[in-house]
């Protein structure tokens, strides 16, 4: 059950009745979710293991009726590449730095709905190496390796 994985990080007690309790740890709530505005907030209140807070995040993008800006394929082997995306006045930046030791052939997958991108070329430009990569907007995926601890930072530019 949930208290085999479960690392308390801190006790909280909901005081609001718009509170609702999506899990606990022991008679602990460890992850609570509160309306607010036009939206909602999501709490966590435990220490959570990557692909367990990977799936509350994307439950949280759903919810939102949100996609990912961007998504590292395989899937499988996402679990050692932690991926950052940010909008930036001239585009979007996505950082990737591989946490696994190892080496890995990936694409990585940019939400065309998301960035609003049309069926037309698109520069992205690596930023440490300074490689720059061509993309379509009709589908925009790029190819990447990734050494050992390496580290990408991508700019894709949209202005």
């Amino acid at each position: 059950g949930v208290e085999d994985w479960c690392l308390l990080a801190q006790k909280i007690h909901p005081i609001s009745n718009n509170v609702e309790v999506i899990a606990k740890c022991g008679n602990n709530p460890i992850i609570t979710i509160n309306r607010f505005g036009n939206g909602h907030t999501i709490y966590l209140a435990a220490d959570f293991e990557d692909n367990l807070l990977e799936k509350i995040v994307e439950s949280a993008l759903l919810l939102s009726n949100l996609t990912p800006y961007l998504r590292v394929l395989p899937k499988e082997k996402y679990t050692d590449i932690i991926v950052g995306a940010r909008t930036h006045e001239s585009g979007f930046l996505s950082f990737l730095i591989e946490i696994g030791d190892r080496e890995h052939d990936v694409t990585l997958e940019f939400n065309r709905d998301r960035l609003n991108l049309e069926a037309q070329k698109y520069i992205v430009k690596e930023l440490i190496s300074n490689q720059q990569f061509e993309i379509n907007g009709s589908n925009p995926r790029l190819r990447l390796q990734l050494g050992k601890c390496d580290v990408k930072v991508l700019h894709l530019i949209l202005k």
